[in-house]
């Protein structure tokens, strides 16, 4: 696995791993030559608002993996709370001398139309996220990277 990223030695830091795509992934990652994988699991490790628990964890992150999604409350899980998270882990490396990385998964559903209510809630809030994600792929503080699944 990623052939074209260095892997060996970084602490990643991790949301969503009770999921199909997450917790395949977490297994990816720790079969690799990662030091750590941390887990954070809304409810225990964050909640909506507040996010403090999750400062020691993402000051201490080589890279935050958000492998998360949900249809309730759309926007604030899906784009309100993937930019609180980025922004604790820009804030907390605000010193380093290397950026942290920032590994977003996205939607297929960016990409096609929306058939009932619920699903166009769930559409408008990834869409919303990739226009903020957008910004993080130029910002210096870290290196973004947007994962479709």
């Amino acid at each position: 696995m990623g052939t074209g990223v260095q892997l060996e030695g970084k602490r990643v830091v991790m949301t969503g791993t009770r999921g199909a795509f997450g917790s395949a992934f977490k297994d990816l990652l720790q079969q690799s030559d990662v030091a750590h994988t941390e887990c954070l699991q809304f409810g225990r490790g964050y909640t909506y608002g507040d996010y403090e628990r999750t400062t020691d964890a993402l000051k201490n992150a080589d890279i935050l993996v958000l492998c998360y999604g949900s249809k309730q409350s759309p926007m604030q899980a899906n784009c309100e709370s993937f930019q609180a998270l980025m922004e604790i882990l820009c804030e907390a490396h605000q010193d380093s001398k290397e950026p942290p990385e920032i590994w977003a998964v996205g939607s297929e559903v960016e990409c096609h139309p929306a058939f009932s209510s619920e699903m166009k809630r769930y559409k408008e809030s990834k869409e919303a996220f990739a226009r903020i994600a957008a910004r993080y792929y130029r910002d210096e503080r870290v290196i973004y990277r947007h994962i479709c699944g």
